[in-house]
């Protein structure tokens, strides 16, 4: 699982480069916290990652301080509702 927000796209990218070439079986969710509608376009180009954005207007409105991050619980728990286990790299 990634989760990024705009600025940190571009290291993004190239986590999800480097985890596919070292391990090509690991399934890539890959969080969106606010990416413009470009980055959205160029992220779902990548082969192998599922995008996900998250919905903010789901949740009490200090979810949308990504500062604080409280987003971060909140997808981990709907991660573990379908998967063992998830691993969150950090932005």
């Amino acid at each position: 699982m990634i989760t990024v927000y705009v600025s940190f796209f571009a290291a993004a990218v190239a986590a999800i480069t480097s985890v596919q070439k070292t391990q090509a079986f690991v399934k890539i969710i890959f969080y969106d916290l606010g990416l413009d509608r470009f980055s959205v376009m160029q992220l779902q180009t990548l082969c192998g990652v599922q995008y996900r954005a998250l919905n903010f207007d789901d949740y009490p409105s200090h979810v949308r301080n990504l500062n604080n991050y409280a987003w971060k619980p909140i997808i981990i728990m709907v991660m573990l509702q379908f998967y063992i286990s998830c691993l969150s790299l950090p932005q």
